[in-house]
């Protein structure tokens, strides 16, 4: 059970409200950041290096780890050879100057490759200009193929959803996304983990989580169990039923917590918080998703606290300080 996450697809994660729910769910968050940012932190901007320096989030560069994935360049260019007329659509997007700017050392050589496809342009080094989709679907299979290496370790997170969409959907027929779709899992987290209206200054998270370690690791190991359960659920509406069931039971608990801490009910915040994440024992996955099988793979077999009082300290602390 993963209690990291690496953030996609921007190198900078955005101030916001859902930046403080992340950290305040998962033991280390991560952003994958080319060399050259990290030899010159002040290209980062405030707000990332004081997420840095607060040991909120931690660096992943990318020229350190690519090699590391048994077939990273190759499952990407299969996954591109498979997108038949999707592929001319991009191209003429391409024309029409719907790019996003991607690193050298993110590409790992692939970049080139994207140039004889039309589908990128070299541009000022280290840059290139990405086909605009394209580039996204490069962001999403690079944080989930780094995810999967041991010394990652990180389940691959976002704060736009049509990312999540993009990933489970790309390359795939119609009739198969419902099925795809279900190997992904939506946090309920926005249910049940309240967070201040606005962010939190990285050093009160950092001092915050410091002082309810042990509460924050038995309230997400139920969380995460609880998901599980529900993902094996084939019925969408049992399915649905035992969600609501769960966060019924956590808003009950977290009620009864802040009456005994007498907590005074300040405003609070509830943010949504999406997570891609593979459910074990599922069927194959397909596009996109497939290519990360088939990138990090070597042809083996696919392997597949009912404490609440750390939401209720969330209430009760962080949102004095907000």
């Amino acid at each position: 059970m993963r209690s990291r996450v690496l953030y996609f697809p921007y190198i900078r994660i955005p101030q916001s409200v859902w930046l403080t729910r992340v950290l305040l769910y998962w033991d280390q968050v991560s952003s994958i950041v080319p060399s050259q940012f990290t030899e010159e932190p002040e290209s980062l901007g405030q707000h990332m290096r004081g997420l840095v320096t607060e040991g909120l989030v931690f660096q992943v560069i990318p020229r350190m780890y690519i090699h590391e994935v048994p077939k990273f360049g190759n499952a990407f260019r299969r996954y591109l050879d498979s997108l038949g007329q999707d592929a001319d659509r991009r191209r003429r997007s391409f024309d029409r100057g719907k790019v996003l700017p991607l690193h050298v050392e993110k590409l790992d050589g692939i970049g080139d490759d994207l140039v004889g496809r039309h589908l990128a342009r070299r541009a000022e080094y280290p840059w290139y200009d990405v086909e605009w989709d394209t580039a996204h679907d490069f962001m999403s299979y690079l944080a989930t193929t780094l995810g999967q290496l041991a010394a990652v370790d990180s389940a691959p997170i976002t704060d736009k959803a049509a990312y999540l969409v993009r990933f489970s959907r790309a390359g795939v027929r119609h009739a198969d996304i419902e099925r795809q779709l279900d190997l992904l899992r939506t946090q309920v987290l926005d249910r049940i983990l309240p967070v201040p209206r606005r962010p939190i200054d990285p050093k009160a998270i950092r001092a915050f989580k410091d002082r309810h370690a042990t509460e924050l690791n038995d309230f997400r190991l139920r969380v995460e169990r609880e998901l599980i359960a529900a993902a094996s659920i084939a019925d969408p509406a049992l399915r649905r039923r035992h969600l609501d069931l769960f966060v019924d039971e956590a808003e009950e608990r977290i009620g009864e917590i802040e009456t005994a801490m007498r907590s005074a009910g300040w405003s609070t915040a509830r943010a949504g918080l999406s997570v891609v994440a593979a459910i074990p024992g599922v069927s194959p996955l397909l596009g996109l998703a497939g290519a990360v099988w088939d990138a990090v793979t070597r042809g083996g077999p696919r392997r597949a606290s009912v404490d609440f009082a750390y939401a209720a300290h969330v209430r009760a602390e962080l949102t004095r300080v907000s």
